[in-house]
């Protein structure tokens, strides 16, 4: 267990490394992060995703959940 945790962190240090935020933009695409970064189609998107949250903590932005998420909450609170 503890061996996939660091081998996860270890990936996301790499992407973070190899692609840091200063060289991100809002715009870029997972296909752009990896032909301008030389990152794998799975490090790119790892790194697509913690780019966008940091830019929504930035803002102060809250991520929204799913639809079905929510949805399936309500339902939740519901039968509750």
């Amino acid at each position: 267990m503890e061996a996939r945790k660091e081998e996860s962190e270890a990936r996301r240090f790499a992407a973070m490394f190899l692609a840091p935020n200063h060289l991100l933009g809002s715009t870029d695409t997972v296909k752009e992060i990896v032909g301008r970064f030389g990152l794998s189609f799975e490090a790119a998107m790892i790194r697509k995703a913690e780019f966008d949250a940091f830019q929504r903590r930035a803002s102060g932005q809250r991520h929204e959940l799913p639809s079905i998420a929510v949805d399936f909450l309500k339902d939740a609170q519901k039968g509750a």
